[in-house]
């Protein structure tokens, strides 16, 4: 793992061993997974609005309630789309794997997130 981090071109590393352009693959499906999952997330959350934020007190309860259990579920598939493809690798003894996986996972989530962010300005902006 310490070699992986000491060459100079990482690229060119990345892409002459076909597991770590796999794991690199895979990392960026379960990016770009996540990233679909939050919008997912977002459309139900503005489809159901009414529901988290009702009139009547026992609907506010409810309302919260279901609310808290959302994000419950939300960070248990969040774990598994982001965590589960590098602690295989990390399993199995492929700690190169995992770290490319995982690492690949974070710029396909930030990319996408800078993305939104400009485009929200812009809207914004408009």
């Amino acid at each position: 793992m310490i070699k992986l981090f000491k060459k100079k071109n990482l690229w060119q590393q990345i892409n002459a061993d076909a597991s770590l352009k796999e794991a690199m693959n895979q990392g960026a499906i379960a990016g770009l997974s996540e990233v679909a999952y939050i919008a997912l997330v977002v459309i139900f959350m503005l489809l159901t609005q009414g529901l988290f934020s009702p009139e009547s007190p026992t609907a506010v309860i409810l309302g919260m309630f279901a609310l808290l259990i959302l994000f419950v579920i939300s960070g248990a598939v969040s774990l598994a789309l982001l965590f589960a493809k590098p602690l295989a690798y990390f399993e199995k003894k492929k700690s190169a794997e995992a770290l490319v996986c995982f690492n690949s996972s974070l710029v396909v989530m930030s990319i996408l997130f800078a993305l939104v962010l400009l485009l929200a300005g812009i809207i914004s902006w408009i």
